[in-house]
């Protein structure tokens, strides 16, 4: 919903909604967290951060609903088949007064849970200048289904499913999405990471960065690359917002999806009104802006400055094929990696650590270095080898017990994850007879 001051601009097609909404929104240019027809930020800022990471054989699926005026809803999740749910969170907004916050509760499943409080910013132009919105999330994982998933009792100033414009009163329920992160045998190894946060905002794009991704070849079960976009208050009536990645929209006017409006309350409360679902879960397929091999920054943006809505923006998630096989550095510190096959020695061999890849969570039980599964020292260390302040892990393994050969040009260490997932990491050597 916007202010009085912005509804002026507003086509007479919105006209009665407009009337309705003005009864409840501050007039005029309010500061702090008022409203202005150009570039603002309303209210506390909290940026989106990193919530959670983590590199897995699947993917993620997330969806939404809205639930204003109703106190609750369904969220149908797919899976595909032969998954398992690995973790899940729930992430829900609330609009009230100045003051004390409303109850961070609610019930999925018939379950009780307990929001995370993730960041409070200024009301998308509901109530009145000053009031804030409540953006909370809560680990799920053992209560989230494949299917129909119930929430009830979450607060609600009225539950009697009146139209948004018509009954306001706090607090105001926005919506809710699941994102489920699963394991899938069928699925290449894909790096799910979340941000988190509250940025209520109008008449201009808040972004949120991801830092460097190099995506990996794959099969074809899943896409190379996907994103979701969290956001609350779209309302179909004030259109035109935008959504994009790496500075082009991928979503509203200009593109051919949502070409009208990328946020305009898709997951919402459409039996009780078509126009004011205020709950966006929007998904991308974002393959194309990844080539296999190169490192590429991801960076997302959520765009109202071609409309006259107040956002806000709760969570962004986003997931890049991986491959677990560019960390190895065979005899630290030489090149080339000579290897005299007659040596009785050992050969010192680094698997690297990197943003993508935690050496900790590698099973040493199941590594083989060349053929070779007897780490000669009988330990792993642990030390910072290449001086990029992440841990890596040393291990030494003979050289006669090896199956480096003449005319070999590249060795590999093998292994799994202490969650089963299989790596392989590579380096090239120079055999000497």
């Amino acid at each position: 919903m916007h202010t009085t001051h912005v509804l002026r601009l507003m086509v007479a097609a919105a006209a009665l909604a407009c009337a309705a909404i003005a009864a409840t929104a501050s007039a005029g240019d309010v500061a702090p967290g008022g409203q202005d027809q150009f570039d603002l930020l309303i209210g506390p800022q909290v940026p989106l951060a990193q919530s959670y990471s983590q590199t897995l054989q699947g993917d993620y699926v997330a969806a939404g609903v809205g639930m204003r005026n109703v106190g609750g809803g369904t969220i149908a999740m797919a899976l595909p088949a032969g998954s398992t749910i690995e973790k899940a969170f729930l992430y829900w907004s609330i609009i009230r007064p100045a003051g004390p916050a409303a109850p961070n509760t609610g019930t999925l499943n018939g379950t009780p849970i307990l929001g995370t409080l993730v960041g409070t910013s200024g009301s998308p132009c509901w109530l009145v200048a000053g009031d804030l919105i409540d953006n909370y999330r809560a680990e799920v994982t053992t209560i989230a289904v494949d299917g129909a998933n119930t929430l009830t009792g979450f607060p609600s100033g009225v539950t009697d499913n009146s139209p948004p414009p018509s009954t306001v009163v706090a607090p105001l329920l926005e919506g809710a999405t699941l994102v489920v992160v699963f394991e899938n045998p069928a699925f290449d190894l894909n790096t799910v990471v979340i941000r988190d946060g509250a940025q209520t905002f109008a008449d201009q794009g808040v972004s949120t960065p991801f830092g460097m991704f190099t995506a990996a070849p794959g099969n074809a079960a899943d896409q190379a690359a996907q994103t979701s976009y969290v956001v609350a208050d779209g309302q179909a009536v004030f259109p035109s917002d935008r959504a994009s990645f790496n500075g082009l929209f991928v979503a509203g006017p200009g593109t051919g999806l949502k070409p009208v409006d990328a946020f305009d309350g898709a997951d919402g409360i459409v039996p009780v009104s078509p126009t004011d679902g205020l709950w966006d879960t929007l998904n991308v397929d974002v393959s194309s802006f990844f080539t296999p091999g190169v490192a590429t920054a991801a960076t997302t943006d959520v765009d109202a400055s071609l409309s006259v809505d107040c956002l806000t923006y709760v969570a962004q998630v986003l997931s890049v094929k991986t491959r677990l096989s560019e960390g190895l550095d065979i005899k630290p510190g030489s090149f080339p990696n000579s290897i005299k096959l007659t040596n009785k020695g050992v050969i010192p061999v680094a698997l690297l650590g990197s943003a993508t890849f935690d050496v900790s969570a590698v099973d040493y039980s199941t590594v083989e270095f060349a053929g070779d599964s007897t780490e000669a020292h009988g330990t792993v260390h642990f030390e910072d080898v290449n001086g990029d302040g992440i841990t890596d892990a040393v291990l030494h393994f003979e050289t006669q017990e090896t199956n480096i050969a003449a005319g070999d040009t590249e060795a590999c260490l093998t292994g799994e994850l202490t969650n089963g997932v299989a790596f392989t990491a590579c380096d090239s050597v120079r055999p000497i007879a």
